[in-house]
């Protein structure tokens, strides 16, 4: 049996497991490339046929317990990040993103961009 990485273009690792040596190249389909090794898709990416640990994003956050109206700032965001706020999705071009609540809870918010480690926050309004 062989531990096994399958990657995309990108060096996105899409799946790993276990096979028998012969049945190596089934395992990667159309665009998709497959390697002998152990990885972690949550932590790691594959780059040059070699897997690589992701970096954190730095974000920065102005606070994560605001007043209900109060703007929370989070910075060091890399451009093209994909921000989800509350089931609400942008993109992030400029580095920066500008939340506000309304109302009192609980509000998660993601950030996505390969490849970095996710970054995620809850914001305790109240």
């Amino acid at each position: 049996m062989i531990q096994y990485i399958v990657f995309d273009g990108v060096g996105e690792i899409l799946r790993t497991g276990s096979c028998r040596d012969s049945d190596l190249s089934l395992q990667a389909k159309s665009g998709e490339t497959v390697m002998a090794g152990l990885a972690n898709d949550l932590t790691q990416y594959v780059s040059g046929g070699v897997v690589f640990d992701k970096a954190s994003m730095g974000v920065l956050i102005s606070t994560i317990a605001p007043a209900p109206g109060e703007v929370v700032v989070l910075s060091h965001i890399p451009i093209g990040a994909v921000a989800n706020v509350d089931g609400e999705t942008v993109v992030v071009d400029d580095g920066i993103l500008e939340v506000t609540f309304d109302t009192e809870g609980d509000y998660g918010v993601r950030i996505t961009r390969f490849p970095y480690l996710n970054y995620e926050v809850t914001i305790q309004c109240n």
